[in-house]
C-alpha cells in the first residue's frame, strides 16, 4: 500500500464540518479512497445502551442496509458498542480469510478500522472504515498510523460543529447574540466547553472555573445558581448586578429542535452576555478612557448611586478598593472630583 500524501485534503475537508453536513460524506468518501476502502460510515453511539446506535453519514452503503442497521444490525454490532468505551483510539477487527464467507457478511461484521470520539454524556461519534479487500500486516500498520494522524483534526472538527449548532440553537432560542456559553450537570461539573468562551469567561470576576467545575463567587449568588439548578424547567436569570454582564441559566429540555442524542440532554447551558443597557458605555469606557473592568463596573454603579459604602457592599469588594477604582476613573477621565466625574459618565451614556 502506498504512504498516503493527500492529508491536506482531508484537513480542509474537515474544515468545512461544522457549516457543511455533506462535508462529512464528502471526508469519509476521500478517506475512502485514500485507505483502498470500499465503504465508511459516521454513527452516532449510545455507549451505555447497546440498541441505540444509528447511521449519520456513510460512503458507499446500500440504502436497504441503512434501514436494516437502524432497525436491527445496531444491536449486533459489538465492535461499534466495543470501541466506543475506548475513545480515540484505532481498532481493528478481521474476519476469516475466506472469500465464500467474505461474500456473506455484512458491513457490520467484516473487517473495519474504526474511531470513537466522545461526543456529549453518553454518546460518541464513531467512524469506520470498510477495506475493499484483507490487508497485510503491514498494510494495517500503515492504515493504524495514518488514522491515528487524523485524530486531533477530526476530534477539533466535532467540537466545532457541536459549538456552531448549540451557538444558532441558542440565537434561535433567546432571539439575541450573546458573548459566550458552557454546558454544565446539576453538580456543575463542566460538561462542553470552548477554550476562547473560557478565556472570556475567566476574566469574570463574579465566576470561577477550575478543575473542569463551574462556581459562583459571591456565596449567595452560588446558592441561587444551586437553587436554579435544582429546580429550574425554564431560562432563569443568575446574575445581573454587577451592571455589566448578564448570566442565564438554560436547560437543554427547553431547546426542543436539537437532538435528545445529540447534546446533553439533561445538560444545563450558562449564557453569557453584556448587559444591554449598559454595554455601549462599557465600549467607550473601554475603548477610549481604557478604564479596566473592574473600574468600570464601579464607574457604572457610582453613576446609580455614589455611596461608596453601597458600591462595596453591591460587588462584594473593600471600600478602600472601591475609593482606589474611583480615584483611577478620575484621573483616566480627566477629572478633578466626584461631581465632575458623575457629570462626565452621564454625558457618555447618553451618546448615540
Amino acid at each position: 500500500m502506498a504512504q498516503y500524501n493527500n492529508v491536506r485534503k482531508l484537513h480542509l475537508l474537515l474544515s468545512k464540518v461544522p457549516s457543511s453536513a455533506v462535508a462529512w460524506e464528502s471526508f469519509i468518501s476521500e478517506l475512502c479512497q485514500q485507505l483502498k476502502c470500499r465503504a465508511g460510515l459516521l454513527v452516532m453511539t449510545n455507549s451505555v445502551t447497546k440498541n441505540q446506535s444509528r447511521i449519520l453519514y456513510s460512503h458507499n452503503i446500500p440504502p436497504h442496509y441503512l434501514n436494516l442497521y437502524a432497525e436491527k444490525y445496531n444491536r449486533l454490532d459489538s465492535f461499534n458498542f466495543f470501541i466506543s468505551k475506548t475513545p480515540e483510539y484505532v481498532f481493528h477487527t478481521q474476519a476469516p480469510k475466506k472469500d465464500a464467507i467474505q461474500k456473506q457478511l455484512l458491513p457490520h461484521q467484516q473487517f473495519r478500522f474504526g474511531i470513537a470520539f466522545p461526543y456529549s454524556t453518553h454518546h460518541s461519534l464513531n467512524l469506520f472504515v470498510v477495506p475493499q479487500k484483507f490487508f497485510s500486516d503491514v498494510e494495517i500498520k500503515i492504515a493504524l498510523q495514518f488514522l491515528k494522524s487524523l485524530i486531533a483534526v477530526i476530534k477539533e472538527a466535532i467540537h466545532e460543529e457541536q459549538r456552531q449548532k448549540i451557538h444558532s440553537q441558542l440565537i434561535h432560542f433567546l432571539g439575541k447574540n450573546f458573548d459566550s456559553f458552557i454546558i454544565i450537570d446539576r453538580s456543575q461539573k463542566i460538561l462542553f466547553s470552548d477554550p476562547v468562551y473560557t478565556s472570556l469567561i475567566n476574566h469574570m470576576d463574579c465566576v470561577e472555573i477550575s478543575d473542569n467545575h463551574f462556581s459562583m463567587t459571591h456565596p449567595d449568588l452560588q446558592k441561587r445558581l444551586q437553587t436554579a439548578l435544582n429546580a429550574s424547567n425554564d431560562k432563569v436569570s443568575i446574575h445581573n448586578q454587577c451592571k455589566l454582564c448578564q448570566i442565564l441559566l438554560i436547560p437543554m429540555s427547553v431547546l426542543h429542535n436539537l437532538y435528545q442524542w445529540e447534546h446533553y440532554s439533561n445538560g444545563f447551558i450558562l449564557v453569557f452576555s453584556h448587559h444591554p443597557k449598559t454595554a455601549p458605555l462599557y465600549n467607550r469606557l473601554s475603548e477610549i478612557y481604557h478604564l479596566s473592568k473592574c473600574e468600570i463596573v464601579c464607574a457604572l454603579h457610582f453613576m446609580e448611586s455614589p455611596s461608596i459604602a453601597e458600591i462595596a457592599l453591591k460587588t462584594n469588594r473593600s471600600q478602600e478598593t472601591i475609593r482606589n477604582h474611583i480615584k483611577h476613573c478620575m484621573h483616566k477621565m480627566d477629572v478633578h472630583n466626584q461631581a465632575e466625574l458623575m457629570k462626565k459618565l452621564i454625558s457618555i451614556s447618553v451618546l448615540k
